[in-house]
């Protein structure tokens, strides 16, 4: 039976036990570990992964040194999940069927109790958006996962996640599941208005910095880089 190791971002011992039941019931999740800067007690069988930074690429060389299983499902939200039934069944069928390396699906946001579909888009070659919206909920065959971190040359602070999701990109597929397979509740309930602003807030210039590496970083390494080498 397919394998999968959990990794959600937790750092409240309630929630922990909350997760750990969802996930409890489902079959092929053998372990769930909470992604957390902090150390507490989950009072389940799951375990914290201490981590100095969510989004860190330290972050994601931990998650390979630990993954046992056949895919990785990787929640990159620091939000509550509501799985749907047979969700992360769907997910592993959908990515085998295909060969893909890492597949992502629609999903319902829940606002102030009130929950309503959210569907996203195709990933094509030119998404490079560092705000692409996959979702909460990735799932990576745990060869393509690994392969990724092995090939990390940089530490990253805050791009860990997207230079992963670029770097999968460059071996394979990314497939969206038209599929509205689990829900997020929303934290942040500023208008989109105010949120779209937010890269260019001063206060995140180092987040611009990184993103911004990253992404040249990935142009070079599949020959898509104009360098900016002009005469004036």
């Amino acid at each position: 039976m397919t394998t999968i190791d959990c990794f959600v971002p937790c750092q409240d011992a309630a929630l922990a036990l909350e997760l750990s039941k969802q996930f409890a019931e489902c079959p092929l999740a053998s372990n769930l570990f909470f992604l957390s800067t902090i150390d507490f007690n989950p009072g389940t069988k799951a375990r914290v992964l201490q981590v100095d930074a969510l989004t860190g690429t330290e972050t994601l060389r931990k998650i390979a040194s630990v993954v046992k299983s056949d895919y990785v499902m990787l929640s990159v939200k620091n939000t509550a999940l509501e799985l749907g039934q047979f969700a992360l069944d769907r997910m592993t069928r959908i990515a085998g069927d295909t060969g893909a390396v890492m597949v992502y699906s629609d999903y319902y946001r829940i606002i102030n109790g009130v929950r309503s579909s959210h569907p996203v888009n195709d990933y094509q070659e030119g998404s490079l958006r560092d705000d692409f919206n996959f979702g909460s909920v990735w799932m990576i065959p745990a060869s393509s996962f690994k392969k990724a971190v092995l090939e990390m040359n940089v530490s990253y602070q805050y791009a860990g996640f997207y230079d992963l999701r670029l770097r999968l990109s460059q071996q394979g597929e990314l497939v969206h599941i038209n599929e509205l397979l689990y829900a997020e509740v929303e934290n942040d309930l500023r208008k989109s208005g105010e949120k779209q602003f937010d890269y260019v807030d001063p206060r995140n210039r180092a987040v611009q910095v990184e993103m911004e590496q990253a992404c040249t970083a990935h142009l070079r390494q599949i020959g898509g880089l104009l360098e900016p080498d002009f005469k004036n």
